[in-house]
C-alpha cells in the first residue's frame, strides 16, 4: 500500500499522512543528524580550516594598545558658561584648547551646552572629556555641513594627500597601524 501526502480529510485514513506528520518526520531525523555529527564527528575549529601559517591573534579594537588611556592630567578647562551654556560659539575656544593640550593629558569640558559651528580637529594623542553624555553637550546648529570631531592632522585628507591603505604587515607584528590614513 502507498501512502499519499494529503490534507483531504474525506480520504482514507491508512492511505494518507497529514503535512504537520510529514514535518514532524522531518524535523526529527534533520535533529537526529546532528546528534550524530556532534557525536561522531568531533569539534570543527578553525584551526582545522585555516592553515596555521595563516592564523594570526584576534585583539580587536583598544585592547592592542593596552585598553582605554587612563589619562588625568588636565591641561585646560573650557567652561559652558564662558559662551553663554549654548547661545554663543564655543568652537574657537574649544580648539584653542585641544592645540595647547601637550600630547597625553586632557582637555576638559564642563556640563552645559557648547554651540560648535564648524569640526574640532584632534590631532594628536589628547584626550577630549566631558562631564557624561547627559551633562556635557556639543551641539552643531541644523544645516551646518560638517562634522562635529576629525580626528586626523586635517578633514579630508584623501583629497589633498596620497593615502596608502595596502599596507603588508608582518604576522604577530603590532607595529603597523593601517586604520590610520595619513
Amino acid at each position: 500500500m502507498k501512502t499519499r501526502i494529503s490534507s483531504d480529510p474525506d480520504a482514507p485514513k491508512g492511505d494518507r499522512i497529514s503535512l504537520t506528520a510529514v514535518f514532524l518526520r522531518l524535523a526529527a531525523g534533520t535533529l537526529a543528524l546532528s546528534l550524530i555529527c556532534i557525536l561522531f564527528c568531533g569539534k570543527v575549529s578553525a584551526q582545522s580550516i585555516i592553515p596555521s601559517d595563516r592564523m594570526t591573534v584576534w585583539n580587536p579594537g583598544l585592547n592592542s594598545v593596552g585598553g582605554i588611556p587612563n589619562r588625568t592630567t588636565i591641561c585646560a578647562t573650557v567652561n559652558a558658561s564662558t559662551y553663554g551654556n549654548g547661545a554663543q560659539d564655543a568652537t574657537a575656544g574649544i580648539q584653542a584648547a585641544i592645540n595647547a593640550c601637550p600630547v597625553g593629558q586632557v582637555v576638559q569640558l564642563s556640563a552645559g551646552d557648547f554651540k560648535v559651528t564648524s569640526y574640532l580637529s584632534i590631532n594628536k594623542g589628547i584626550t577630549l572629556r566631558g562631564q557624561g553624555p547627559a551633562l556635557t553637550k556639543l551641539k552643531m546648529p541644523v544645516g551646518t555641513n560638517s562634522n562635529l570631531i576629525t580626528i586626523a592632522p586635517q578633514q579630508w585628507p584623501g583629497l589633498l594627500q596620497p593615502t596608502n591603505l595596502a599596507l603588508n604587515g608582518v604576522k604577530g607584528s603590532y607595529n603597523r597601524k593601517p586604520w590610520i590614513a595619513y
